[in-house]
């Protein structure tokens, strides 16, 4: 079968997840199918429930259930867990239309909580059946009603899949032992990254800076992505604090693009420090713009992150040739090697981000070196196309050999 005889249905089934507004990964993993010659049909959860939801309102009220009563909480997971699974059954419905019409010949479910109505119509349907497994979803919420029957779903999920794919071999390994699955079903995809879009443009630097604010002496270190708790922005405010009071230097910025639940909070601690005059917080952008955001700056910085996969941002910080400095996670070394295309960090010690970032300041030719290693890294190794489209091909291949 030639690649171009491939028809892939791509399942978003979570809620909150819509077709006419992808984020960028989803984006990026579909786009490399299609640069593998696959036709590509998708289908997301959110296009059967009210578009008003929002990631904001979400997230707000997950939070809100942590914060809660350990009785409130478990009817408050019962109760999202229930509507989970009534959504299931919806969203088989309106694959089972797409499969008579599309007739796919793959069905790649990107997995969701208490979802299997993609499982149970492939195997209905003799389709192979590929899982993306982002990770141990049950283990991000406490106790619930139907928690037990969301175990015997996740396990009938990567029991019965033909194919399990995750973001990182750290994670294959994790899942594969506590599972205790056989580590050879997994494939590995890790992130990608647009690298035409997200590309190095120096003339671009000082017009892209002039728009935000900052001077062409300033020295610009940059945060993209959500104020929550995993990515523990504040460690970066604490590392600013140290690298103004203890090391002297006055001329650097930090650019915070993003917005979520922590923001007020890293305003606060910026405000309690008395470095307002060093912070921007310009709040959530667009996906188009956040390229031309990165042209105005000088090094990045994920201050914190699961430790299972190496989040999207950091190949992208890497495609415009920034110097990156990532926390050591094992993940994260599957992306950058220390000192030579990007920078690690001990965990959750800002002291160690601000003694690597003062490093990179003192040295900005080092500091420019390893970003121009950032971008040969993320052209060789972490297109889509190189991640993602070979996973679609390496499947193609185990396919037509069992035939």
């Amino acid at each position: 079968m030639k690649n171009n005889d491939i028809k892939l249905l791509y399942v978003a089934s979570g809620k909150y997840f819509f077709s006419n507004n992808l984020p960028r990964k989803i984006a990026g993993v579909i786009n490399s199918f299609k640069g593998v010659g696959a036709e590509v049909r998708v289908l997301s959860g959110g296009d059967l429930v009210n578009t008003s939801i929002s990631m904001q309102s979400i997230n707000t009220k997950y939070h809100e259930t942590i914060k809660s009563s350990p009785l409130i909480s478990f009817f408050r997971h019962s109760f999202s867990e229930l509507l989970d699974i009534i959504h299931d059954w919806s969203l088989q419905k309106k694959t089972e239309q797409i499969i008579s019409e599309f007739n796919p010949s793959i069905i790649w479910e990107r997995s969701s909580r208490l979802h299997s109505s993609s499982l149970r119509l492939a195997k209905k349907h003799g389709i192979p059946y590929v899982l993306e497994w982002k990770d141990n979803i049950l283990s991000l919420y406490g106790n619930s009603f139907f928690k037990i029957y969301a175990k015997y779903i996740e396990k009938r999920k990567i029991t019965e899949a033909n194919y399990i794919v995750v973001e990182s071999t750290h994670l294959a390994n994790t899942l594969a032992m506590e599972w205790k699955i056989n580590r050879n079903r997994f494939l590995v995809a890790i992130n990608g990254v647009d690298t035409d879009e997200f590309s190095t443009n120096d003339e671009m630097k000082q017009t892209e800076r002039k728009t935000i604010g900052i001077k062409k002496s300033n020295w610009v270190v940059v945060y993209v992505g959500s104020f929550t708790w995993y990515h523990n922005v504040n460690f970066l405010i604490e590392a600013a604090k140290i690298i103004f009071n203890e090391k002297q230097i006055k001329d650097v910025i930090f650019l915070m693009v993003g917005d979520g639940l922590k923001q007020m909070e890293c305003i606060e601690l910026v405000k309690k420090y008395q470095i307002e005059d060093n912070f921007r917080f310009i709040g959530k952008k667009n996906q188009v713009d956040i390229p031309h955001i990165l042209q105005a700056c000088d090094v990045a910085v994920l201050p914190d992150c699961l430790e299972i996969i190496c989040p999207i941002k950091v190949q992208e910080y890497m495609s415009v040739g920034l110097p990156v400095l990532v926390p050591d996670y094992q993940a994260n070394k599957e992306v950058v090697t220390d000192m030579q295309d990007g920078v690690l960090f001990k965990p959750k010690e800002p002291s160690d981000i601000a003694k690597k970032l003062t490093a990179l300041y003192i040295d900005q030719v080092n500091a420019k070196k390893i970003g121009a290693n950032a971008r040969i890294t993320a052209l060789g190794k972490f297109t889509w196309e190189k991640t993602w489209g070979k996973t679609l091909l390496d499947i193609l291949d185990d396919q037509y050999d069992k035939k």
